[in-house]
């Protein structure tokens, strides 16, 4: 129908169902064109134009005119394999009946990840795809000045692809070939173009031919060739072969245990899950093992290589430098000859960061030494086994370099030549110059001369000569004459006699019955007064008897059985106690601080009324002395420790005739609790040691016979619980000390057949046992 109108009213014109066309003449116009493909002119004046269904034409010519624009549609077309990738896309058509493009916004929701994207619906027909197959589509866009949205679920079923090709659809992954694809065993070849292959189900072959293929094995077991150009290939499930050809090409092997062969080019080979084998052939590739237990076979052009997730094998031909290759994730190396037969094998797997100590055992049988490292249960580090001629012997371990660690000073007992040792966990040893010295020299204390934390060495020659080296880590940061004494001194003891934080030396001269102390700083001494004292006084013992951390000496006259304490002041006169008379029948049975006071007290004996006393010292001033307990014969002292952390010493006795253990908290010369238990003979005290952590001491005892082992949680004298376990009767203790950083005191023990076991020692609990490596009894700790 056509409709004119040509006076100057304003006009409305309705063109209703059909093809119409409207012209609006000079007022103020109001066309509508209703379904049908119209055409609508204003003419002139300010015109509304409204196209209506079909596809309209709309000019408003003279005056300001408005185009209504008409709602785009959506309609969900199906779903299909667009990329070949075995997972489907969702098809939707937006129909924009307007002349001009709209601006639309898509977000799809309720499927696994929401997904968003911009696109231009230009007029009539476009088509959009999303990656989720199920969920909701929100088209939204601006139109006549207001958003419009429109709201469509998807449609699970297939997408007719030749008739929507027919309506201007056309695939962005270019054209599946699928004809013949099937669920059963396929053979699909492409063609010299892009081609995208899809096999379904079945074990399917899948040949591309030459062009940029897309190949799509689907589930089954699988053969994919690229053939030439640039390829890409998915595996999915099943035990599939993937070969890319010549070209840059990227193989995905999927699920199943995959075979992965790359070209010519720089291929990208990811195997995904299962136990894959990985080939990049010539060119720079790239190749990750992923998930599973993968075989990489590689070469020095290789880019990347990474094994992935399980345990990993990189292959590479002998003789290659695995430094020059850039790899991660691998656990062993395989280096191969022409025939790709197993040469030799590297392990690659990283190093347990252990943090725990480190100890060092010698082979004589072999002339070696090696490091082992521990961290608690895990698996014991162990460096490589060092050459050591049998001529070396151990001069003493101690620490040289201040790091509060052991370490080791060897003496060439042939060439008489010195080194100092520096353990670094299991690395190789920080070895010191070896030190020319002949024999005449001999190694009389280990100590600290100079007060710097560092173990400095004493040296004296077979004349008179004496040597301080002052050491700073495995070498001697000076070496100097300290004096000269001849052969009629000895020395009698290093101890710190001045209470400086320097060790001394205490000498004497039998000839002369003299004693004289070297104050020492560093290879300076202070030479002391030499001090007379009859033969008949010998020296009982040194310690502090005192607190002042000076070390005292405690004498006994041999013929009177008195004793007296010297007061020590360094190189001055000491202050000399006056004799106290003690009984023959009284024996100095142990020493230790029983009051607290920071001053080293007696335990004596009465050999003949069983009696036990204590004095409670004060340097040379008389000491405090305290009751005599009685005590039967049967009783002996295992032990004196702190038990309850009060700063006084207490006493652990043991009667084997009644199978009793009695345990004495101790303050000064009374006792203020006794407890007492009862342990079969058969048993012996291994240790006192804090094993739960809670700074308090505990007893473990051993069963030699049995191989059982029993610790006592203790609370001061009171035995809180007891944990019985099993340690092999001919183990070897190796170490009782704290070996995983949670400050509770644990065992370290090797059975007879190199077996090493840990003993983490829990808080309330048994200990926590673990195999922790094995090394052969020949290799002795040292």
């Amino acid at each position: 129908d056509e409709d004119e109108d040509e006076d100057e009213d304003e006009d409305t014109l309705s063109g209703g169902g059909g093809e119409d066309t409207l012209t609006g003449g000079d007022g103020n116009d109001t066309l509508s064109g209703g379904g049908g493909n119209d055409t609508l002119t204003g003419g002139d004046g300010n015109d509304t134009l409204s196209g209506g269904g079909g596809n309209d034409t709309l000019s408003g010519t003279e005056g300001a005119d408005t185009v209504v624009l008409e709602p785009l549609t959506l309609t969900a077309m199906g779903t299909a394999d667009l990329d070949g990738d075995g997972d489907d896309e969702q098809i939707w058509r937006l129909r924009n009946p307007n002349d001009e493009a709209v601006d639309v916004t898509l977000d799809l929701y309720g499927a696994t990840d929401s997904q968003e994207g911009t696109v231009t619906a230009t007029a009539g027909d476009s088509f959009v795809w999303t990656e989720a197959g199920s969920g909701t589509l929100v088209v939204s866009y601006e139109l006549n000045g207001e958003t419009i949205q429109t709201t469509k679920a998807t449609d699970p079923t297939a997408a007719d692809l030749d008739w929507l090709a027919s309506q201007g659809f056309e695939n962005p992954f270019g054209e599946i070939a699928t004809t013949g694809a099937t669920t059963g065993n396929d053979t699909l070849t492409g063609t010299d173009g892009a081609d995208t292959l899809t096999g379904l189900a079945g074990d399917d072959v899948l040949i591309g031919g030459a062009g940029n293929d897309v190949l799509s094995g689907g589930a089954g077991n699988d053969t994919l060739n690229g053939g030439a150009d640039t390829d890409l290939m998915y595996g999915a499930d099943g035990a599939d072969l993937l070969s890319g050809g010549a070209g840059t090409d990227t193989l995905s092997g999927g699920g199943g245990n995959d075979v992965l062969r790359g070209g010519g080019e720089a291929d990208l080979l990811v195997a995904g899950a299962g136990n894959d084998a990985l080939s990049g052939g010539a060119g720079a590739d790239s190749l990750s093992g992923g998930l599973g237990d993968d075989t990489i076979w590689a070469d020095a052009l290789d880019a990347a290589l990474d094994g992935g997730d399980g345990t990993d094998v990189l292959v590479v031909a002998q003789g290659t430098d695995l430094g020059s290759l850039t790899y991660a994730g691998f656990e062993t190396a395989w280096f191969v000859d022409d025939q790709g037969a197993v040469v030799s094998t590297q392990d690659l797997t990283a190093p347990i960061d252990l943090t725990g100590p480190t100890f060092l055992f010698r082979n004589t049988a072999t002339a070696q030494v090696q490091t082992m490292q521990v961290d608690g249960g895990l698996d014991a580090g162990f460096g490589d086994a060092l050459r050591l001629d049998n001529t070396w012997a151990l001069a003493g371990k101690t620490d040289f370099n201040g790091g509060g660690v052991d370490d080791y000073a060897w003496r060439n007992t042939t060439t008489g030549q010195f080194a100092a040792w520096s353990l670094n966990e299991t690395d190789t040893p920080t070895f010191g110059a070896q030190q020319n010295l002949v024999n005449v020299w001999s190694i009389e204390a280990l100590e600290d001369f100079d007060g710097d934390g560092k173990t400095d060495i004493l040296f004296r020659d077979d004349k008179s000569a004496v040597t301080v080296w002052t050491m700073d880590g495995t070498g001697p940061s000076a070496i100097q004459g300290a004096g000269l004494a001849s052969q009629d001194w000895q020395i009698v003891s290093t101890l710190d006699f001045s209470g400086d934080g320097k060790t001394d030396i205490l000498w004497h001269n039998a000839n002369a019955n003299a004693y004289s102390v070297w104050q020492m700083d560093g290879a300076n001494p202070t030479i002391g007064t030499a001090e007379n004292v009859a033969p008949v006084w010998q020296i009982a013992s040194m310690a502090d008897y005192d607190g002042d951390g000076a070390t005292d000496i405690l004498w006994r006259n041999s013929t009177s059985g008195a004793y007296s304490v010297w007061e020590m002041n360094g190189a001055d006169a000491p202050s000399k106690g006056a004799a106290i008379n003690v009984s023959g029948a009284w024996e100095k049975t142990a020493e230790a601080d029983f009051n607290g006071d920071g001053a080293t007290d007696i335990l004596w004996r009465n050999t003949t009324s069983q009696q036990v006393t204590v004095w409670e010292m004060n340097g040379s001033q008389a000491p405090s002395f305290n009751a005599q307990v009685g005590l039967g014969n049967d009783w002996q002292l295992e032990t004196s420790t702190d038990l309850n952390a009060d700063g006084r010493s207490d006493l652990i006795w043991r009667n084997q005739a009644t199978d009793q253990v009695s345990i004495w908290e101790m303050d000064g010369g009374s006792f203020t609790s006794a407890k007492s238990y009862r342990v079969a003979d058969d048993w012996s005290l291994m240790s006192v040691s804090d094993f739960d952590g809670d700074g308090d001491q505990d007893l473990l005892w051993r069963n030699t016979g049995t191989g059982q082992a029993s610790l006592w949680d203790m609370d001061g004298g009171v035995r809180t619980a007891a944990f019985t376990f099993s340690l092999q009767g001919d183990a070897e203790i190796l170490a009782i000390r704290e070996m995983n950083g949670d400050t509770a005191t644990d065992i370290l023990a090797r059975q007879s057949d190199g077996t090493l076991i840990m003993y983490e020692m829990q808080n309330d609990a048994a200990p926590q046992v673990s195999t922790i490596g094995t090394l052969s009894s020949g290799w002795e700790l040292v």
